[in-house]
């Protein structure tokens, strides 16, 4: 992929801004918080008509104010690995197909063990700072978003569980459900002590829609639409319909498929800067595509995948 460019916000200043200070504007037109605005003045990056200015700077209607929103170095640069798959990118962030088996974040339980961080570095250099914005557990596959900045990062965190970013996943599942769809509002705590979640009358409040996509008399492909983002939402209320994942060793059989049979499949967001809508789909990863074909199920995969 050719260079993408930095994250800079570039706004032209409309006449209501007239004579309002740059930090102010932008924390109320852009969404700034303290922490952008503190990296601003600690190491410039913003501009009034190509020239770097202070953030207590007064506007002038017209004007076009610019700033840097890039991340500074990582302190300690990562290794790089393998480019992943590239589904969507612009300098503000990119959407990726995590493969199964390959963790988020690193883990001081497992040093030296390969992470998407390491991908990440791999395509962006290695001294981006990593921002995932909807972390996928290690077995689970499919489109994940990175951001390039911290800002960015904030951004698309307060649209997660709204209409502006909406996240579909396919779940291989023991049985079918009873309906062939719906929704589960079961709430969700943490077993104490465990990675165990349990469904709880005093845990937080958490909604699945679903849909049966086919099936047979052993198993199911469902389409989970996650209203809500507990740990392990799914397959906890997957587990709650008698249905739960194949492969899942908390919650189901983990001799029934070699992972968690979870894929993240599309994402329909609201671009923050742009307002651009983005429907973004990963393919079927292989080992599931296999279990459907070798067991007689039948997966239209131009499903629309953003409908329950």
């Amino acid at each position: 992929m050719g260079e993408i460019g930095l994250p800079r916000l570039v706004l032209t200043v409309p006449p209501e801004a007239d004579g309002l200070r740059a930090a102010d504007y932008l924390r109320r037109a852009a969404h700034l918080s303290g922490a952008n605005l503190r990296q601003l003045r600690d190491r410039g990056g913003l501009c009034l008509d190509g020239a770097e200015i202070p953030g207590y700077t007064p506007l002038r209607a017209g004007g076009i104010l610019s700033a840097d929103l890039s991340d500074p170095p990582a302190a300690e640069p990562v290794s790089a690995g393998e480019l992943p798959m590239v589904l969507y990118a612009d300098a503000w962030f990119a959407l990726v197909d995590k493969p199964a088996g390959l963790a988020t974040h690193a883990s001081t339980f497992q040093p030296g063990v390969e992470t998407m961080h390491n991908r990440m570095a791999a395509l962006w250099g290695e001294d981006i700072i990593y921002h995932p914005v909807n972390r996928l557990d290690r077995h689970t596959s499919g489109v994940m978003c990175v951001a390039r900045c911290a800002y960015m990062h904030e951004r698309m965190k307060s649209l997660l569980h709204t209409d502006g970013f909406v996240r579909s996943y396919l779940a291989l599942c023991r049985g079918r459900p009873k309906e062939d769809s719906g929704s589960v509002e079961l709430p969700i705590g943490r077993e104490e002590g465990s990675l165990l979640r349990r469904r709880t009358g005093v845990g937080q409040y958490a909604r699945t829609d679903y849909r049966v996509l086919c099936a047979n008399g052993e198993a199911s492909l469902v389409l989970a639409l996650p209203r809500t983002g507990r740990t392990h939402q799914i397959r906890v209320h997957m587990q709650a319909l008698g249905c739960p994942l194949l492969g899942d060793f908390l919650y189901g059989d983990e001799t029934a498929f070699p992972r968690t049979a979870l894929h993240s499949a599309a994402v329909s967001l609201c671009h923050p800067i742009t307002g651009e809508r983005l429907k973004i789909s990963a393919p079927l990863p292989e080992d599931m595509k296999t279990y459907l074909s070798s067991n007689g199920l039948n997966f239209n995969d131009r499903e629309d995948l953003l409908h329950v």
